[in-house]
């Protein structure tokens, strides 16, 4: 399953870019949460660049890996009671 698929969260508030004119322009409003996504099928070029990231940065948790952090097992949990 690790070669075809990858889980990811991202703690914090994450920040996106926007094209004008074919110039990216960094939104003004942040997610208010973290962010969680999967990549099906090819996902090393990308999960090799949120790895590459420095911590001080960004915090990224792979889900799918074999051990994982505490915070999104905690995150994920919230949400299941409150659905």
């Amino acid at each position: 399953m690790s070669e075809h698929a990858c889980v990811f969260f991202i703690a914090g508030k994450v920040g996106f870019l926007k094209g004008i004119d074919g110039k990216g322009i960094e939104v003004q409003s942040r997610m208010p949460e973290g962010l969680a996504f999967v990549i099906w099928g090819n996902h090393r070029p990308f999960s090799n660049y949120l790895r590459s990231l420095p911590t001080s940065m960004i915090d990224v948790y792979e889900r799918s890996g074999p051990v994982i952090h505490d915070h999104p097992v905690r995150y994920w949990d919230s949400m299941k009671k409150v659905a």
